[in-house]
C-alpha cells in the first residue's frame, strides 16, 4: 500500500449539503514510483450514505518542454447555486490548485481550467449541475485550455 486517506486521522473540508448533512471532502496525493499500470483500491469502512471520488493520475517525467508530450488538464469544481456552498467550494479550489502548482514545479505537463468563474447561476438546470448553457460554457473552457 502507498497511502491511505482516512476520515479518522487526516483533516478534510466540511461541507454542508442541500439535504442539511455535513460532508468531507479530502484531497490527498501520492507517489507512486514508476511508470505503468498501477492498481487503486478505494474502499470505506461506513455502511449505507453515498460515497464518490475523482482521481488523476499524472506521471513524475518532466514534459514542461518537450513537444507532443502527455498532459492533463485539471478543471476546478464549478459554481452552485447556495453563496454558503461556493465558499466551500473556493476553499476546496484553492487547495486544488496549490497542489496543481506543485506538480508544475516538478515538471509535470498540468494545465488547470478554473471551471468557477465560467458561468453563473442561471446557467444550471438545479442548484449544482449545469444546463445545456452551462455545459457549452465548460467544453469551452476546456477547449481554451488546449
Amino acid at each position: 500500500a502507498v497511502g491511505q486517506l482516512s476520515s479518522a486521522v487526516d483533516t478534510g473540508h466540511l461541507i454542508a449539503t442541500l439535504w442539511s448533512t455535513q460532508e468531507s471532502i479530502f484531497l490527498a496525493q501520492y507517489s507512486l514510483s514508476s511508470a505503468g499500470k498501477h492498481t487503486v483500491t478505494v474502499s470505506t469502512a461506513s455502511t449505507g450514505g453515498f460515497f464518490s471520488f475523482l482521481w488523476a493520475g499524472v506521471c513524475g517525467e518532466n514534459y514542461n518542454n518537450v513537444p507532443g508530450a502527455p498532459s492533463v488538464l485539471l478543471g476546478s469544481v464549478p459554481r452552485a447555486k447556495p453563496d454558503d456552498l461556493n465558499y466551500e467550494i473556493l476553499q476546496y479550489n484553492m487547495r486544488f490548485l496549490d497542489m496543481a502548482r506543485k506538480f508544475q514545479q516538478q515538471g509535470m505537463n498540468v494545465t488547470t481550467v478554473d471551471t468557477f468563474h465560467v458561468y453563473d447561476t442561471s446557467d444550471l438546470s438545479d442548484d449544482v449541475h449545469p444546463n445545456r448553457a452551462g455545459h457549452t460554457k465548460l467544453a469551452a473552457a476546456f477547449q481554451a485550455a488546449f
